[in-house]
């Protein structure tokens, strides 16, 4: 890099001295005259050639060198006399102890400005603080959005260099990062728990986290892991703050909970979908009931489970309760169909399983719109809830306190109970009940969670988290985007 491209120089740089010639005035014998020496002042600034060294393998290198075009070129994270400002020094903290965050340092150029942060050289000055700026955007955008991110447009979003600004104008450093952070209470509660898991670790292991090691084998690192995946994934889902009376149901930890408002109001075990039939992760509304339901066998499930059977026995249908239909859902006879024609790409007809205590929704059902036909419902296997890893469906939830569910959707009262569901519970007669007020629902999937200000791990049923372990801790780090 060129010298110019750093110094800016006022005044006159050297002084021309005059030798007195023969015939020059002399006060004494041996003494000359001097013109007075001119002070030099040089003020280190940015480059303005975007393609100079200072500016490469940043991350938002195109960001970085737009704030010092909009800011004259200056550095801003030294004073005028090239002295570190306090806040390049916190900043520089912040990223040492990242892992606090959930997040890594060597993803914040910290190898590198443990090497620049005490040179006084002016082309170290002007790198340290390209290297920094583009640190508190990447830490910003991290603690936004999550590193896993897929970001469509190469810009920062819009409120990174204001809050820049008003850092490097004297507002807190941790109040700023604070601000960028997802409001959920589960995000703020696994980082407290991250925080006392760190600082109560043996001093040196302690360290070599920080410094960024993810080595399985380090005591701790698999639950630090963990927490940091889960943190990971509250910050995709940073909008998600329900307020209310809603339904929870996070799949991993196979329970179900109703909340009114910062309060549960209603635990419930749950089975849900297996590896080969997950249950999805759905936002929606529970807007009425089904009293004594039909169950509408998907195809697959009729296809692929149901036709190998009725191809040997057609009795299945009547032990199980199944009519079969046909597109226009007319009941047929299942002895006048030759089974043996059909096929995977041939089943022309439907099943239906008959209302009742045998059948598989059992005596209630939950409906939500969503484009996976799934839903909540009652069981006619509640043997299956005493077991620990629940998942068993074929992608819908089973909820063990179906009953208590729908009485209380319409009391609001877990000790009143409906009289109009009991009726028609009490007749067996199949019946669809619109809620008063439809109750949102939210099916989502963490591995953590902090219930009572203890830390919940639950196994990774789906194996969801090998994703996002990947970009957090393989994927290239120093001048990479996530995309």
């Amino acid at each position: 890099m060129a010298p110019r491209s750093i110094f800016f120089l006022n005044g006159i740089a050297a002084l021309i001295m005059l030798t007195l010639a023969e015939g020059c005035r002399v006060s004494h014998p041996g003494q000359y005259t001097l013109l007075p020496k001119l002070a030099i002042e040089a003020r280190v600034t940015m480059p303005t050639d975007s393609t100079d060294s200072v500016y490469a393998e940043l991350r938002w290198k195109d960001d970085v060198i737009a704030f010092y075009e909009s800011n004259n070129h200056e550095l801003v994270w030294y004073d005028s006399a090239s002295k570190p400002l306090p806040v390049r020094d916190s900043l520089i903290d912040v990223i040492c102890k990242a892992r606090y965050f959930g997040l890594l340092p060597q993803n914040y150029h910290i190898d590198e400005l443990k090497k620049l942060v005490d040179s006084t050289l002016p082309i170290d000055l002007v790198r340290t603080d390209a290297l920094v700026t583009d640190a508190f955007f990447g830490f910003t955008a991290d603690i936004k959005y999550g590193r896993t991110m897929r970001m469509s447009e190469n810009r920062l979003d819009s409120a990174s260099v204001p809050l820049l600004r008003q850092v490097l104008d004297g507002s807190n450093l941790r109040s700023a990062l604070h601000s960028m952070e997802p409001p959920s209470s589960q995000y703020q509660s696994l980082k407290v728990v991250l925080k006392t898991i760190l600082d109560t670790t043996e001093l040196e292991v302690r360290q070599r986290i920080l410094n960024g090691e993810t080595d399985d084998s380090l005591p701790v690192i698999k639950i630090i892991k963990s927490i940091e995946i889960n943190l990971e994934k509250r910050r995709l889902e940073r909008d998600f703050s329900p307020g209310g009376k809603y339904i929870y149901v996070n799949i991993p930890s196979f329970m179900l909970d109703v909340v009114d408002g910062d309060k549960s109001v209603l635990k419930s075990k749950v089975i849900v979908g297996t590896q080969t039939n997950p249950t999805p992760e759905i936002t929606s509304l529970v807007e009425c009931i089904v009293i004594y339901p039909y169950w509408h066998v998907p195809r697959k499930i009729s296809v692929e489970e149901y036709l190998p059977i009725l191809q040997r026995d057609t009795s299945f249908l009547t032990r199980n309760n199944f009519d079969v239909l046909d597109r226009k859902g007319k009941v047929l006879s299942a002895d006048s169909i030759d089974w043996k024609k059909f096929s995977k790409n041939y089943f022309p007809v439907s099943l239906r399983q008959h209302e009742g205590k045998e059948n598989s929704l059992g005596v209630v059902k939950f409906v939500f719109d969503n484009p996976y036909a799934v839903f909540l419902h009652d069981t006619n296997a509640k043997y299956l809830f005493r077991n620990r890893t629940r998942a068993f469906s074929h992608g819908c939830i089973r909820v063990e306190k179906a009953v208590e569910l729908a009485h209380y959707l319409f009391t609001g009262d877990l000790k009143k109970k409906s009289k109009v569901i009991d009726k028609y519970i009490v007749q067996e007669q199949r019946q669809t009940l619109s809620l008063r007020q439809p109750i949102p629902i939210y099916l989502r999937y963490f591995t953590c969670e902090v219930i009572d200000d203890r830390l919940y791990q639950y196994q990774d049923i789906y194996n969801k988290d090998a994703a996002i372990m990947l970009v957090l801790y393989s994927a290239p780090t120093i001048g990479d985007r996530i995309e």
